[in-house]
């Protein structure tokens, strides 16, 4: 617990040093995810989507969180922007498996 303490408190003080440093956001809220806090992770992550709406990780960081929380909704329309941003040049092997892998995820989680 104490270490997940200070790791929160290490995030917190990156940020108010560098609030414009966006990856801290991210950063954060993949460590948050992790921990299963899905709801806090997507909090962070929103801050910086709000000023990079169309990163493609982010948003597929987003994604995993709503599936995670059962917002399929939500979830989707993350994957849809990730896939967009990612066509073309700008697509890595990994983030292209990642978005297959939400893509699967969704549609398992919304069969009836």
């Amino acid at each position: 617990m104490r270490v997940i303490i200070e790791a929160r408190n290490a995030f917190d003080r990156l940020i108010q040093r560098d609030p414009d440093h966006l990856d801290h956001y991210y950063d954060y809220a993949q460590m948050l995810a992790a921990m299963g806090n899905h709801a806090e992770a997507l909090a962070k992550l929103n801050t910086a989507l709000a000023y990079c709406p169309f990163e493609p990780e982010w948003n597929l960081e987003a994604a995993a969180s709503y599936l995670a929380l059962e917002d399929f909704e939500r979830a989707q329309a993350f994957i849809a922007v990730a896939a967009e941003s990612l066509s073309g040049a700008d697509e890595t092997a990994l983030s292209g498996v990642r978005l297959q892998t939400l893509r699967q995820n969704l549609s398992q989680a919304t069969r009836p």
